[in-house]
């Protein structure tokens, strides 16, 4: 498995705790290396891609030392385009079953204990303070993601080996002003079955209000 942490940019309200993989979360970890031990430790064999922009040299600089098996990829442009960009950089590498993750996402040591890697996948946002949701059939598939859709999804989306190729061709494109949830979009009119998936409130997103920092639990 392919995984891609995009962490390139700043989330609004953000910025001064600086680039999101160094945010601590606690004492002794940050978003990153929580990121880094839960994946690693729930999929052994994958490898793990970190997109990175924002605040470049100090997250460099924090790892170097650190031993960590992650392929670092420097976007120069992250204040410039959307996800499509950041995902054009690694394009090559999508090309077998690929988990998209934010670079706020914060998990729970079981959070991929039942993960199914069989069918593509949205993870339902269960404290619904997300921005985009989704509109889903009668059996779960996944119509269209918008702003203010019911049915709350996080930023973070798998896809299966098929679909990945499909996502990959789209990416040959200049799609860099496209949004990810946008490039799903197309993916699902490209023929993509993509499930909605809940993961029983084991994912937390990093967020900022009036300076204050908050893990809330999707």
């Amino acid at each position: 498995m392919k995984i891609i942490i995009l962490g390139d940019k700043y989330q609004k309200g953000s910025k001064s705790q600086g680039c999101a993989g160094l945010i601590k979360i606690n004492n002794n970890s940050n978003i990153l290396e929580n990121q880094y031990l839960i994946l690693k430790s729930s999929f052994p064999d994958s490898k793990i891609f970190y997109v990175y922009g924002f605040d470049n040299k100090k997250i460099i600089s924090y790892f170097e030392n650190k031993k960590l098996n992650i392929n670092f990829i420097y976007n120069e442009k992250y204040d410039e385009y959307n996800e499509g960009f950041s995902l054009s950089l690694i394009k090559e590498y999508i090309d077998s079953e690929t988990l998209i993750i934010s670079g706020y996402n914060i998990f729970s040591p079981n959070c991929f204990k039942k993960f199914d890697t069989t069918h593509s996948q949205v993870f339902v946002d269960n404290s619904e303070n997300s921005k985009i949701g989704c509109i889903i059939n009668n059996k779960n598939i996944l119509e269209n993601i918008f702003y203010d859709l019911d049915n709350k999804i996080h930023s973070m989306f798998y896809l299966n080996k098929p679909d990945a190729i499909i996502f990959n061709n789209l990416l040959q494109s200049k799609v860099y002003n496209a949004f990810l949830f946008e490039l799903i979009n197309t993916c699902i009119s490209s023929g993509c079955n993509i499930k909605l998936k809940n993961l029983n409130k084991n994912i937390r997103h990093y967020k900022t209000t009036n300076n204050t920092k908050q893990y809330e639990k999707h």
